[in-house]
């Protein structure tokens, strides 16, 4: 799903794989280089960027990394 379309409607990222994620993140850092709808495009990575933060703290919180002595 293109970025543009994403943008436009307010769908919960949830819905989305990790590296569904990912890809989204990469089209919207280049729609912001390329100057188009940069403020739709930045928004849109703030959110992406949240999401994926809160993602990785909820796996390392079920896979902590082991105790080395």
């Amino acid at each position: 799903m293109p970025l543009t379309g994403i943008s436009r409607r307010d769908t919960a990222l949830g819905a989305f794989t990790f590296r569904e994620l990912l890809n989204q993140k990469r089209l919207a850092e280049r729609a912001i280089r390329r100057g188009r709808t940069p403020e739709d495009a930045e928004a849109m990575l703030a959110k992406i960027e949240e999401e994926l933060e809160e993602r990785r703290t909820q796996k390392l919180d079920r896979h902590p990394a082991p105790k080395l002595d």
